[in-house]
């Protein structure tokens, strides 16, 4: 049988999975809290903070879809970031964040380095002096997260040189995936 392809993967993503009702499109949950099957006998499920039916299809449809071991969804982009940002940084780890990124993320990021929680250095990615202090930077450190931009800046007339920053990234992914399943492996478990 033919792999499918990326286009059926995402139409047919999360189709089909309603083991409880058997309906064709999932539904959505929107339950805050779930019942217990008695005195300590929590399910998957017990409140939608931390968990819910419609996050985990939308988890494994993105992570199905990007081949990978898992996903976590986040209500929000500063979730995200804070997520990665304390689960993948120890104490004094450098981020090189794009030094026009969102200022949600400047706040955050300087504020955890008041904490001396980690180190951070914005850098205009498209200015190739920068850039080679940034690679620089990159090479000397055993640990580093690259908060790499993700979308050309068109607007202003700016571009990065973005083939050299996938490669920097695809170094730096590389390395992170495998310790990433190593850690995502006890959860899915």
């Amino acid at each position: 049988m033919k792999t499918p392809s990326r286009r059926t993967r995402t139409v047919r993503a999360a189709l089909t999975t309603d083991v409880e009702h058997r309906a064709v499109v999932p539904p959505i949950y929107l339950s805050s809290n779930y019942a217990f099957d008695g005195f300590g006998g929590k399910g998957r499920y017990d409140y939608s903070r931390s968990a819910n039916p419609t996050r985990d299809q939308l988890g494994d449809a993105l992570a199905a879809l990007e081949e990978g071991v898992g996903a976590v969804v986040t209500s929000s982009g500063m979730g995200a970031i804070s997520l990665v940002v304390h689960q993948q940084c120890k104490s004094g780890d450098l981020i090189l964040a794009p030094h026009d990124c969102y200022g949600g993320t400047v706040r955050l990021f300087l504020a955890l380095e008041r904490q001396s929680a980690i180190r951070v250095r914005f850098v205009d990615f498209s200015d190739s002096a920068a850039y080679a202090e940034a690679e620089r930077w990159m090479v000397r450190l055993e640990r580093q997260l690259a908060a790499i931009p993700v979308k050309q800046r068109l607007i202003d007339g700016r571009m990065s040189d973005f083939a050299r920053l996938s490669d920097a990234r695809y170094r730096y992914q590389t390395e992170m995936r495998g310790r990433l399943r190593e850690q995502v492996k006890g959860y899915l478990d």
